[in-house]
């Protein structure tokens, strides 16, 4: 079947309409973005503002998505995220828990400062029963436990892939990359206990 020199004609039309359609959702899409992340940050100074004169300012009742369930089984010691590990930062993690079972563990997507002249140590998240370890091995290594009921305002960050510990009073690290899988996952763990106490 032929085509007419017209139809012929009309298709590189057609798919240049289309390539700047493409481009202009794109900037829209970008645009959005960039407006969604000013006004997260707006929102986090005006409450901070808030605090400061003795307002209660709490988090959201409701998440943006349903969390999973709480993970009730230790993860068993020959697991193979445990194989990701060095051993230096298998043993900061096992000094820190003093013995408790890990249920959730996540490496991060985070490099924070440990002595090293040229790289960043990899941090690491776990949530034990009822507090959550952050560790990264290092000439000076990072060792931090910190009970669930002191971060009963923590949320996921979807603008900038974040786990954001919350309120940071007190905390060394405040926040980590790591996909929503593991953010949802560790916050289904913190509030699991907050609902424990309550």
């Amino acid at each position: 079947m032929s085509t007419t020199p017209k139809a012929d004609a009309a298709q590189p039309d057609h798919d240049e309409a289309l390539a700047q359609r493409i481009e202009q959702l794109t900037r829209t899409v970008i645009l959005y973005q960039s407006r969604i992340k000013l006004l997260e940050e707006e929102n986090t100074r005006f409450s901070e503002m808030l605090r400061q004169r003795g307002v209660n300012v709490r988090a959201g009742s409701k998440l943006a998505v349903e969390l999973p369930p709480p993970v009730t089984a230790p993860i068993p010691e020959g697991a193979e995220i445990f194989e990701e590990m060095s051993p230096a930062e298998k043993a900061l993690l096992r000094e820190c828990s003093a013995g408790e079972p890990f249920f959730v563990v996540v490496k991060t997507k985070t490099g924070v400062d440990t002595g090293g002249w040229l790289s960043r140590g990899r941090l690491w998240m776990a949530a034990l029963k009822n507090d959550i370890v952050l560790a990264a091995a290092g000439k000076k290594p990072l060792l931090e436990r910190i009970p669930f009921l002191h971060i009963q305002e923590s949320l996921y960050n979807h603008v900038t892939g974040e786990l954001v510990l919350a309120p940071p009073r007190g905390i060394r690290i405040t926040s980590a990359g790591m996909t929503p899988i593991d953010g949802y996952q560790l916050l289904a763990q913190i509030y699991s206990n907050k609902e424990t106490k309550s």
